[in-house]
């Protein structure tokens, strides 16, 4: 009684869906980082799935592959689909570009019918749309403009991936012959296991080429796993469709897939979302084609679509959802925050001090420490300016205050210390007093940024009014101190830690509390799940927001990312949360090239 329903569905039209699912769901895996890892497990574990699965094959092997001179171009065959599987791994690793990827199923399609032989025993579908090199390429087209949205010509790099796909494809389809490079047809079943030991050996090439030049990929074994395997249910049971009906339908499964993984919440348009259901439609249409005709259970295949429309159609009732609410709220909410953050930003200008005793008495409430010498003249020009604020040094004082434990002479040597460890790449920059100028020095580079021009450009007149200073200046673009805890006492101790090219998260939060902490948005407006700022402190917290470590170029694999972990006295130009630079302006704000002039802008209703 239990079997009864899976009499209604044919063995072809299981593994047709099975090869659905499997093809799709891998979409939604995110190992773009992993895809070469995720590779070798799926060519590892696919022999062993033909190895302990024996499936019946509805259509006799063609004759012609067991053609001796075929036999004995085997190994070159099963080498050039290697290096075309490698080669679209490799491209799916360094690119997310797909736009062009249904013009596979027309090309494929042409190889398939000029390569036919008299005797093959392909079944022939009857839709035009599949059977034909017309309406396969006018499917193609069509996909592949929506795949692109719109831009067939920045997606032409994955031409790649097609020519890839194709070698791969071609090879595996019966008849195939190409005499000048001795390649021929190979059985995929038969030759399951060779190919799969071609193919993880020039994998684990290309992904210790990656290593060496990305670094490595973040260690999530599950996800390396879990996808490997998913991958590997995907290419078994579309070969197992393919053998009974055409390699076409490998094509077709993969632009169904590709189509019914976008995300409807990130199209442009609703036109745009609604195209990749009308892709989803086409290539799942041209799937049951390529399918006998007499094949019972297609119902089943078709009720994969709904992995493209339930998203779309909840989409849309989320847009009708957000869009209703308007009549029950009295303003967007961008305008309930800026009427919220108005008052207590007036509140703020209000409150600061109009006198010079008045600041020097909030400095001392705020701070616990008396201001700094010249502060008097720092008000006085400050009032001179209209400055609106006068009181606020919370920045500062926060970068500061891992320093104050410290005397005078204990900074000067972490600034000496520093500057002479091996590959600090920090600037030492003197300030003199008496001149007014500044001299950066390196011990390798030569070009300063223009730190020294931007200290020149401030105080240049101010001859005779400052004390001569050092201080040291980070060369990089990235942050780099990381102080340590409190509670580690008075190490002084500087570590260079190089995190380049590998996920930076742990070694920038280990600071953060232990428990698990939570956003804690002081503001009370109704944003309708958009991600509006709140409190910016809080949205920049990184201790309370760990989405953040997936979100971030810097958190991911950065470039060049190297701590400096100590009581190291560095200015950067901008610094995360957690870390302890001291932040001071960026050059670009008075170099020439950076400033704004009207004269090379557009209209506003020009601009796009």
């Amino acid at each position: 009684m239990g079997m009864a329903p899976l009499k209604l569905v044919d063995p072809i039209v299981g593994y047709a869906t099975a090869a659905v699912v499997f093809t799709t769901v891998s979409q939604y895996v995110p190992s773009r980082r992993l895809e070469l890892c995720s590779e070798i497990v799926c060519w590892a574990v696919v022999p062993f799935l033909f190895r302990y699965t024996a499936f019946p094959s509805i259509r006799p092997s063609s004759p012609l592959l067991n053609d001796p001179q075929k036999q004995r171009h085997s190994s070159s065959s099963q080498s050039f689909v290697a290096l075309g599987i490698v080669a679209a791994a490799f491209y799916r690793a360094e690119s997310n570009t797909i736009g062009l990827y249904p013009l596979l199923t027309p090309l494929l399609l042409t190889v398939q019918t000029y390569s036919q032989s008299s005797i093959s025993s392909d079944p022939v579908p009857t839709s035009p749309l599949i059977s034909t090199i017309k309406g396969t390429t006018l499917v193609a087209v069509l996909s592949a403009f929506s795949l692109s949205n719109g831009d067939l010509f920045g997606s032409l790099i994955s031409i790649i991936l097609v020519a890839s796909l194709l070698i791969v494809y071609s090879v595996f389809s019966p008849d195939f012959e190409v005499r000048r490079l001795s390649i021929s047809s190979v059985d995929i079943e038969t030759n399951i296991k060779a190919i799969a030991g071609r193919t993880i050996v020039l994998l684990l090439i290309a992904a210790a080429f990656q290593t060496l030049v990305l670094g490595p990929p973040n260690s999530n074994v599950i996800l390396v796993l879990s996808t490997g395997v998913v991958k590997a249910l995907s290419l078994f049971f579309t070969i197992q469709a393919a053998r009974q009906t055409s390699w076409c339908i490998a094509t077709t499964v993969g632009t169904f897939a590709l189509a019914c993984a976008r995300n409807p919440f990130l199209q442009n348009s609703q036109l745009q979302a609604l195209s990749h259901i009308a892709v989803s439609t086409l290539t799942l249409y041209q799937t049951t084609q390529l399918l006998p005709k007499q094949s019972k259970g297609k119902i089943l295949l078709w009720s994969c679509l709904s992995a493209s429309i339930i998203p779309y159609l909840y989409n849309e009732y989320m847009i009708h959802d957000v869009a209703s609410s308007r009549f029950t709220s009295p303003s967007h909410p961008v305008n309930l925050l800026t009427q919220e953050a108005a008052p207590m930003f007036g509140r703020k200008l209000l409150d600061q001090s109009r006198t010079y005793p008045a600041a020097v008495k909030e400095y001392k409430k705020r701070y616990g420490l008396d201001p700094p010498p010249g502060f008097e003249a720092w008000f006085q020009y400050a009032l001179k300016h209209n400055s609106p604020i006068i009181d606020e040094f919370d920045t500062i004082h926060s970068a500061i205050s891992p320093f104050l434990k410290l005397s005078g002479k204990e900074v000067s040597e972490m600034i000496e210390k520093v500057y002479k460890t091996p590959q600090s790449e920090v600037w030492l920059c003197e300030f003199s007093g008496k001149t007014a100028r500044t001299k950066c020095q390196h011990p390798n580079r030569f070009y300063d940024r223009h730190y020294s021009y931007i200290f020149d450009k401030l105080l240049w007149n101010l001859p005779g009014v400052l004390p001569d200073v050092k201080l040291l200046i980070n060369h990089f673009d990235e942050p780099r101190v990381i102080i340590p805890p409190e509670g580690a006492g008075m190490d002084k101790a500087i570590r260079l830690n190089d995190v380049s090219m590998k996920s930076t998260w742990d070694a920038l939060t280990k600071s953060c509390p232990s428990h698990k902490t939570y956003r804690d948005d002081r503001s009370i407006v109704e944003t309708f799940g958009l991600p509006f700022v709140k409190d910016h402190l809080s949205e920049s917290d990184l201790c309370k927001h760990p989405e953040y470590k997936d979100m971030h170029g810097t958190f991911i694999s950065p470039k060049t990312f190297h701590l400096i972990e100590g009581l190291a006295p560095v200015l950067s130009t901008g610094a995360f949360s957690t870390m302890g630079d001291i932040l001071f302006p960026s050059p670009a704000y008075v170099e020439e090239e950076f400033q704004y002039d009207k004269t090379h802008d557009i209209p506003w209703s020009e601009k796009k």
